[in-house]
Parts: C-alpha cells; sequence; structure tokens
C-alpha cells in the first residue's frame, strides 16, 4: 500500500467534510458525497444503461468483456440517507472490469424520505426483475459497502424467508451490520476512522428504522440473522473502521451455521476504501479477491 495514495484520499474526504455544519441541507450532504466519490477515476469505455426494475431505476454497467449473465446487484453505501447509483458508478466499473460481470446499480429509496422497509422492498423488486430478465439465481451475486453490506444479507434472508432461490453467493465491503452499534470496534477504533463516528451510526440506524421502529429487527439489523443455508459470502473490512467489529461476529456467526465464508481484514484500511480503487493499490487488489471469489461460484452458461 501506498501511504502517500491513502494520505491523498483522507485530504479529500475532509475537505469535503469542513464544509459541513448543522445547518447544512441533506441535499447538498448527498451532492458533495456523489462528488467525492465520481471525483477519483472509473474505468474507460465501460457501457452505461439505465432501466426500471419493477418500479425501482437501476443503472446497468459493463466494461469491455464482461459478461451479460455474470450479474452482480452492487447496493451502495451511505447509511441509508446517502449515496446512490450515481455516487458508486465508478466502483461498479471497476468491478465490471475486473470481474468481468454485468453490474447493477439500483437507486433504492432513502431515509428520511422513505423508511424501512423500503430500501429492503426495492432490492427485492430488482432481484425479481432480474430473474424475469431471464438470469438464473446461480448467475447473480449479491455485493454492498456499508449500509449496503447490510441490505445484501437482508435480502439474502428476505428470499430464504419467502422460499425464492437464492443468489449464487455475496460480496460485502466495510459492512455496517448492526444498527444498536454494540461492538467494541464501535469504541476503540473511533479515533481512527476517518470517515464514521458512534453517534453517527447510532442516529443512522434509528432514522432507518423511524422513531418507532425495532432496532433488533433482523432484516434491518443482519447481525442478528440465522445464517443457516445462506450461499457463500466473501467480506472484507478495514483496519481503521469502527464498523470492524460488525463483519467479524457476522464471519464468525455465518462459519458457526455451515457457511462457507472467506473474511478478511485490511489493517490500514478505512471504511468504503474500495470506492478510491481509480487511485487506491489496496482498492483494486481488494476487488481482484472479489473476483477470485464470484469466479468460484457464478455460473456460466
Amino acid at each position: 500500500m501506498s501511504a502517500a495514495q491513502l494520505e491523498g484520499i483522507l485530504e479529500r474526504i475532509a475537505q469535503m467534510q469542513s464544509g459541513w455544519n448543522e445547518l447544512t441541507e441533506l441535499a447538498t450532504m448527498r451532492a458533495d458525497l456523489d462528488a467525492l466519490y465520481l471525483g477519483f477515476d472509473g474505468v474507460a469505455n465501460c457501457q452505461l444503461a439505465t432501466a426500471c426494475a419493477n418500479g425501482v431505476d437501476v443503472d446497468t454497467v459493463s466494461a469491455p468483456g464482461a459478461h451479460d449473465h455474470k450479474v452482480i446487484v452492487l447496493f451502495h453505501g451511505g447509511g441509508f440517507s446517502m449515496g446512490s447509483a450515481r455516487s458508486h458508478r465508478h466502483l461498479a466499473q471497476w468491478l465490471s472490469s475486473i470481474a468481468a460481470c454485468t453490474v447493477v446499480l439500483p437507486d433504492y429509496r432513502l431515509v428520511p424520505e422513505h423508511i424501512y422497509p423500503a430500501q429492503l422492498d426495492d432490492a427485492s423488486r430488482v432481484y425479481d426483475w432480474l430473474l424475469d430478465q431471464g438470469h438464473y439465481p446461480d448467475e447473480i451475486a449479491i455485493a454492498g459497502d456499508s449500509a449496503g453490506g447490510g441490505l445484501s444479507l437482508a435480502l439474502i434472508a428476505h428470499l430464504q424467508n419467502s422460499g425464492r432461490p437464492l443468489p449464487a453467493c455475496a460480496c460485502l465491503m466495510s459492512p455496517w451490520l448492526d444498527l444498536q452499534c454494540k461492538g467494541e470496534s464501535y469504541r476503540t477504533l473511533t479515533d481512527q476512522d476517518p470517515v464514521a463516528t458512534h453517534d453517527m451510526a447510532l442516529g443512522m440506524g434509528q432514522a432507518y428504522v423511524g422513531d418507532d421502529g425495532c432496532l433488533t429487527d433482523p432484516l434491518a439489523s443482519p447481525i442478528l440473522l440465522d445464517f443457516d443455508g445462506f450461499p457463500p459470502l466473501m467480506i472484507q473490512s478495514g483496519g481503521r473502521e469502527i464498523f470492524l467489529d460488525d463483519a467479524r461476529t457476522v464471519a464468525d456467526c455465518a462459519q458457526k451455521a455451515g457457511v462457507t465464508v472467506e473474511f478478511s481484514e485490511w489493517p490500514e484500511m478505512i471504511h468504503q476504501w474500495h470506492l478510491y480503487a481509480g487511485v487506491l493499490e489496496d482498492a483494486r487488489r481488494a476487488i481482484h479477491a472479489q473476483a477470485e471469489f464470484l469466479a468460484r461460484y457464478l455460473r456460466v452458461r
């Protein structure tokens, strides 16, 4: 890893955050975050298409050489209140290029305009749309970063609960999985995390389920799920993010339930470091590891 690469990223994150205060409107923060992520290089010559998937807007990203019937559904992060299909377009390009897959980016509904379970409903609609388009479940992988990682696990459990076919596998990047934020890393890594804080995560969790919502609903807080019968999981977390213990706990619980889990900690990495693949070598290395994982489980017809 190049320390200079990461330092440049941290400076750009700090510059964005320095323009925010208690009076900053959410719309401004959303636009700033989109601009930050899109400010890092993507992959040239990728194709972009848009569609409406059972009422949910989606972007489809295909890099040169990507297989039409190997699909990654990528759920963006942002605490369920920020992020978008647009913000994660460059990450989708890197995933598509390195894994040779088509990437579908759902623009699921956000908080506070729409609280849980709107996001899970949207995820389910997109998955059903892919099946309606002729994709087989074993051609589909689910992926997500931060809140999108939690949504990925929630979708698998929702599909399982309703007796529907499960995707081939799932890749979780810096997943946020515990709305109660109980892990020790929420406190011990606060000083090392340049992106999130314990109080911020707690506030986002309560906003997600609403004032009268339940933080211990396993479909909202996937750390509480029963993982029996889940498809193979790859989980990657950074050593400098407060959400690290979420990933450790879920990896352990899933393995005990008999799930194939490939879990890795990246000691120097920050939350959602994958988004900076255009300038960060370790981000590209992490995506290459995902590509190897996907190649083992996604079926090609």
